[in-house]
């Protein structure tokens, strides 16, 4: 089902139904979904409604201001905004400010709408918040989902959580929250909306898939949110890409049997001093050389613990993976000189003590250049070319392989799922992103994930 051209906007459903009304209709009125706001602003408990018309609902000399309203979004309308005064339970009369929204087919013809309605009076406090909201809902990176803790239906996302799943808003609101999640995934999400209940807050990983079925890795944190009577409305917000997964990816691609091995560009420390011995003014010495590093832009620290053991000390910055190493103790005071080490290659040089600081930014590039170097070695050589999906899975057992998306499409990424193979990522021959997946000459890499 597809939204009209216009689309379903993420953040004007996500305002207007924070601790409001939701509701998905027939083409003829009747409900077939309501949130739990419903409640509160209405009096009926959202499945009430379900069935009924909405017109039976409306104050009798209202009712043809919104049939009006109504043959609009059945001609070509995509959105209307109509006022009029809505029967609560106890009998009395609401005035509500309503938006309703079309939903159309491939054809343009109208399958249903989506309407969210306020109560006018609770309108103009909340302007400043929604205001508030636009900013952070609609431009910001990371996906948002709103659900209905009681039945688990996405009551609202923002588009780039619907981009980040291969579809629009309207392919989602009002469809179960499981599916998001890959099929090993859907089961945990009771307990997970249990342990938020009780705890308010969880974060875990978790595999996603998109409407073309490729699954993908998510960091997700879940929110609980209480309406006015008090019960929980979950909120799900995920964010794909920057994550603990890629200290994994560092730890992979370059860490070796010493330990980390950081390209100076992400090191928090570039440079580590080690002090030997405090003997002849050493420790001041190396504070000098520490300030004099520091003063052209580089991450320098002293490491003056003379006592512990310099062997141990050693051990540890290697292990930290910090790309360079600067010895000094007395002898090297003695002779004006001072020694470095590269972690990316154990290599080991003497340089004078007063030029240090103009060599060690020029050493610093080199490393970065051949830690790339190597690990754009490493992921050629593992990555193989391929030109069936039966090569495809071949590949993606053991490492990497490269196929022309055309002729993999999603039915060969089926048949690579069902033996634990996934596209990990579809890319331009330059390695570039593409803006779509209908761009000619695109590739897809296939794996496995771990």
């Amino acid at each position: 089902m597809r939204s009209s051209s216009t689309q379903l906007d993420g953040f004007e459903l996500l305002a207007d139904t924070l601790g409001e009304m939701a509701s998905r209709h027939t083409p003829d009125g009747a409900y077939t979904y309501a949130s739990a706001a419903t409640r509160g602003l209405l009096g009926y408990e959202p499945e009430e409604l379900i069935g009924r018309s909405t017109f039976e609902l409306i104050h009798p000399d209202d009712v043809d201001d919104v049939r009006g309203a109504h043959s609009s979004l059945l001609r070509d309308h995509d959105r209307v905004d109509v006022r009029y005064r809505y029967r609560h339970k106890d009998g009395s009369y609401i005035e509500c400010e309503t938006i309703a929204r079309a939903v159309r087919d491939e054809d343009g013809e109208l399958v249903e709408t989506i309407v969210v309605k306020r109560d006018i009076d609770d309108a103009i406090a909340g302007d400043e918040l929604r205001r508030q909201w636009e900013i952070c809902f609609k431009r910001t990176s990371r996906g948002i989902t709103v659900s209905d803790a009681e039945t688990g239906t996405i009551v609202s996302l923002n588009p780039a959580l619907a981009e980040m799943h291969g579809g629009t808003v309207g392919d989602y609101v009002g469809k179960p929250l499981r599916s998001l999640f890959a099929p090993d995934w859907t089961e945990p999400i009771p307990d997970v909306a249990r342990t938020v209940d009780e705890n308010s807050h969880v974060s875990y990983d978790s595999d996603h898939v998109r409407l073309d079925g490729s699954v993908f890795p998510v960091r997700t944190e879940v929110m609980a949110a209480r309406d006015e009577r008090g019960e929980v409305q979950t909120a799900w917000t995920s964010s794909w890409g920057a994550s603990t997964r890629l200290v994994g990816g560092l730890i992979m691609g370059h860490g070796d049997a010493g330990g980390l091995r950081l390209p100076p560009r992400i090191a928090p420390t570039q440079v580590a001093i080690v002090v030997v011995r405090d003997e002849d003014g050493a420790v001041g010495k190396a504070r000098e050389l520490g300030d004099a590093i520091a003063a052209v832009g580089v991450r320098v620290k002293v490491d003056a613990d003379v006592h512990t053991g310099f062997g141990r000390r050693a051990v540890d910055w290697e292990l930290k993976g910090v790309p360079l190493r600067i010895d000094l103790g007395p002898r090297d005071l003695a002779e004006g000189q001072v020694t470095l080490l590269r972690r990316d290659s154990g290599e080991k040089s003497q340089v004078p003590l007063d030029r240090a600081p103009h060599l060690v930014g020029d050493l610093l590039d080199d490393i970065q250049a051949a830690m790339l170097a190597e690990a754009t070695e490493f992921r050629d050589a593992a990555t193989a070319d391929v030109g069936s999906v039966e090569e495809a899975l071949e590949a993606g057992r053991e490492g990497v392989g490269r196929i022309e998306w055309a002729r993999l499409g999603p039915e060969g990424e089926r048949r690579l799922l069902d033996d634990g193979v996934s596209v990990r990522c579809i890319q331009r021959p330059d390695g570039s992103v593409p803006a779509s997946e209908d761009e000619p000459d695109l590739q897809a890499i296939v794996a496995r994930a771990y």
